[in-house]
């Protein structure tokens, strides 16, 4: 399950190195490596997740990091294409 989602990471975000398992109510989080060296994570929400939630998850980060920036949030990274939500095939044949 790993390799396409590194290899995703790599192809839409630009995010390398291993990956680090973190925990998730809902969906698949895991810590990464940016192309400048930072730490990233990213998110990768389960088969048949309605992509409202994700526009939403999205939506509230913003909301809250704007409302006050000294919170520790991490900053949204767009995908290459501009968006920053990109629907990959996964492990299960099922867009993730």
């Amino acid at each position: 399950m790993e390799a396409w989602i590194r290899d995703a990471a790599a192809r839409h975000f630009g995010l390398g190195g291993a990956l680090c398992h973190l925990g998730g109510e809902h969906d698949l989080n895991l810590r990464a490596l940016g192309a400048g060296g930072e730490d990233a994570i990213l998110k990768v929400m389960r088969p048949g997740c309605d992509p409202m939630l994700v526009d939403l998850q999205i939506a509230a980060m913003r909301h809250a990091a704007a409302a006050d920036r000294d919170l520790p949030l991490p900053a949204i990274i767009g995908a290459k294409i501009g968006c920053p939500d990109v629907p990959v095939v996964g492990f299960a044949g099922d867009g993730a």
